[in-house]
């Protein structure tokens, strides 16, 4: 192959890149664009302070989805997240070659299951048993959800800490759960930071599992054994409504989504640099 035909084909290759980038970026931009400019029109006080009301009533807003949204998904974050590092840490630290290999792929298995999926298994598990939809059905299925994913991360940090650290921990003559608990788990803190923020991302935008287990609710949050609204949920129902009213309190429940995560992502990148 010639020279002259190397740098034909390297251009190309390049050029294809490129265009492949500015296309996906094209794409991203114009959704999230698009999101914006239809939502922001419909903030204001009432759209953050109110709950849902007559889509004929101009005074209405969101505060109902978004109280259920940070109760349902701090709740399963925080049943999601010890069991994740606890696990995490068993397979890092203690469990066999054989053992950590079956119970990876278990959990290759579960983070791959499409999250309609995980929502009729919680319904399965928890809605028919108490017969009612429940925002303790929902923080479920989110923790199912974040577990799996949340695991692999943390394990993926506490395997790539050198072994140099736990010989050093275990010559002063600590335990080995102490090396656990005081080496590995503080080395492993920024990883562990970012897989949390990873998944808690993941699980804030699920509509799916909620859409079987907390089904949704027009009112403020009322108990964890009583249906509630999220703002997925909103999204969902509000963006299939004939009444312009409601389809533009869609738009700017979608628009503040879309802020929110962006916010955690910014955030965890934030601090994960300044531990760094």
């Amino acid at each position: 192959m010639s020279i002259k035909t190397r740098m034909i084909k390297e251009r190309i290759y390049f050029f294809l890149s490129y265009v492949s980038v500015g296309i996906t970026l094209f794409t991203l931009g114009s959704i999230i664009f698009y999101t914006f400019i239809n939502g922001f029109r419909s903030w204001n006080l009432d759209f953050f302070l109110l709950p849902e009301s007559s889509p004929l009533d101009p005074r209405q807003g969101i505060a109902h989805a978004i109280q259920g949204s940070v109760i349902v998904s701090f709740t399963a974050a925080a049943l999601a997240t010890p069991i994740s590092i606890l696990a995490a840490i068993y397979l890092s630290e203690y469990a066999s070659d054989k053992i950590r290999g079956y119970i990876s792929n278990i959990l290759e298995i579960m983070a791959s299951i499409p999250s309609i999926v995980v929502g009729i298994i919680t319904y399965l598990l928890f809605v028919e048993p108490l017969r009612t939809f429940s925002a303790f059905a929902g923080s479920m299925a989110l923790t199912i959800m974040m577990i799996p994913y949340m695991t692999r991360v943390c394990e993926d940090i506490f395997l790539s800490i050198g072994k140099e650290y736990r010989e050093a921990g275990l010559a002063l003559g600590l335990h080995k759960w102490k090396v656990s608990a005081y080496i590995v788990l503080r080395m492993g803190m920024g990883g562990i930071i970012t897989g949390f923020a990873l998944a808690f991302g993941r699980i804030f935008g699920e509509t799916a599992p909620l859409l079987f287990t907390a089904l949704g609710s027009r009112t403020f949050f009322t108990g964890f054994l009583n249906p509630v609204s999220s703002m997925t949920l909103l999204i969902y129902e509000y963006s299939k409504s004939p009444f312009e009213t409601w389809i533009n309190i869609a738009w700017g429940a979608a628009a503040l989504l879309m802020i929110i995560i962006l916010f955690i992502n910014i955030l965890i990148r934030f601090v994960v640099g300044k531990r760094i």
